[in-house]
């Protein structure tokens, strides 16, 4: 309709039915449903259809990594990969100096300088940290557990949440980066799949339409599991970006250069009188190893 309202639908000889019980609340058994029927040569319904028809708005997906050209992409990569960077480095400096080297609370810069400060006559290499817990007393061995677990708990919470924003920087650099990769894996899979099929052509001759369609819907199988394995082991960060995005390709293609090379050449590739050769020479070579065998 003219208010983008409504979906106006146009019928032609047809018939309807509609449940009275439902629309009006009669309440019947289950035996005795009154129903409507009617018999039409033309009719028009009206659907609720509130669409607004209003153009989406590209802003929302200005920072999106789909909207990206691949000068954008790489724009962003280069500029979230020092902010990763950045962070990783910023982290690690304070877990190094405000965490591990510190003597209550206090940040030491040069450990070595203060243990032979503090004691010149011990090395710092020489401390057994058994035997200096062991030498306090009980109430002091409980105290310096408790706090040091409450010390180790608070280091815990502050490396998960390190961990929490450093994720979700690399997350976002991940998903541009298979982005970029997709733009080309996608085009190179078209070519992968042209020096699958032509060869398959060329090589399957007998059988009609049925055997090329069941293997070239197999191959096509066979890409999309090792194309989305590849893409989740990228995005989770389980593998680097271009092992998951390129996965699919370094397996696929070297099946199509064997193919087209099988039909350059001529080979009979899926005749079964060559595996039956093939197997009966391989069993007759058998048999005159173990008669060699013997004679000797």
């Amino acid at each position: 309709t003219a208010d983008n309202k409504y979906l106006k639908l146009t019928l032609f000889s047809g018939e309807s039915f509609e449940n009275i019980r439902q629309n009006s609340g009669i309440r019947n058994n289950a035996e005795n449903i009154p129903y409507r029927r009617e018999i039409f040569e033309t009719k028009e319904m009206m659907i609720d259809f509130d669409s607004e028809f209003n153009r989406y708005d590209e802003s929302i997906l200005k920072d999106q990594h789909v909207s990206k050209d691949i000068l954008q992409l790489t724009a962003t990569i280069d500029s979230v990969q020092k902010v990763v960077e950045i962070r990783g480095i910023e982290q690690s400096k304070d877990m190094v100096s405000s965490q591990f080297y510190q003597i209550k609370g206090t940040p030491i810069e040069n450990p070595k300088a203060y243990l032979s400060a503090s004691n010149p006559t011990t090395n710092e290499t020489n401390i057994s940290v058994d035997s200096i817990f062991y030498s306090l007393s009980q109430e002091q061995m409980e105290e310096a557990v408790n706090y040091t677990f409450q010390n180790a708990s608070s280091v815990k919470d502050l490396i998960d949440y390190n961990k929490i924003m450093l994720e979700e920087a690399s997350y976002y650099l991940r998903r541009h980066q298979i982005e970029l990769h997709r733009k080309f894996t996608l085009s190179f899979a078209c070519l992968i799949f042209f020096f699958i099929g032509a060869p398959l052509g060329a090589i399957v001759r007998k059988g009609g339409l049925g055997f090329p369609v069941v293997i070239s819907v197999l191959l096509f199988v066979i890409y999309y599991i090792i194309d989305n394995t590849g893409y989740k082991m990228a995005r989770e960060g389980l593998w680097e970006v271009y092992q998951g995005m390129w996965l699919s390709s370094a397996i696929l293609f070297p099946l199509g250069l064997f193919l087209t090379w099988k039909a350059v050449t001529d080979a009979s590739l899926f005749r079964s009188e060559s595996y039956i050769k093939l197997f009966d020479e391989f069993r007759l070579l058998l048999k005159n190893r173990k008669l060699f065998s013997k004679k000797k």
